[in-house]
């Protein structure tokens, strides 16, 4: 297995793991 899909594959977690953390904020903020 090529170590750049690994390294990918981490990034785009990171990313999707921002991402969710951004729009849980934002559901929050709003809900309040």
């Amino acid at each position: 297995m090529p170590q750049g899909g690994d390294q990918h594959k981490e990034e785009l977690a990171k990313a999707m793991k921002a991402r969710r953390a951004k729009i849980e904020k934002q559901n929050s903020g709003r809900g309040r």
